[in-house]
């Protein structure tokens, strides 16, 4: 019976533990979650060979493709002013296509895709 009594009183000592740590750092995590990601989306070459990204930042997009083997940058483009990049697939192993989206104040739109 007292170990019983002395494994609930350590567990609730744990999680007041735990709950007071991450207290002090709940406003922190909620401005993070609601940041818009630096990496947004990696897919793989259907070669394994490379990867398309799509890197965000405050004002555009950008689709880099990488070697998958060093992460070195094969080649790049930048999305035009008003849009963003939504999605890369790949339809075989040199060729992508893109779905941009068109910005607006509290939304993005999908627009037509686009082959790199």
């Amino acid at each position: 019976m007292s170990r019983s009594l002395f494994a609930r009183t350590r567990m609730l000592a744990i999680f007041a533990l735990l709950v007071s740590s991450l207290a002090g750092s709940a406003i922190a995590s909620v401005d993070a979650l609601l940041k818009r990601p630096a990496v947004r989306s990696v897919t793989v070459s259907p070669d394994g060979q490379h990867l398309a990204m799509i890197r965000s930042d405050e004002e555009k997009d950008t689709l880099l493709i990488v070697k998958r083997t060093d992460m070195s940058v094969v080649s790049g483009v930048t999305s035009p002013a008003g849009t963003r990049f939504l999605h890369a697939t790949w339809i075989n192993a040199t060729r992508l296509v893109v779905e941009p989206g068109r910005v607006t104040p509290g939304a993005i739109f999908p627009t037509a895709p686009w082959s790199h």
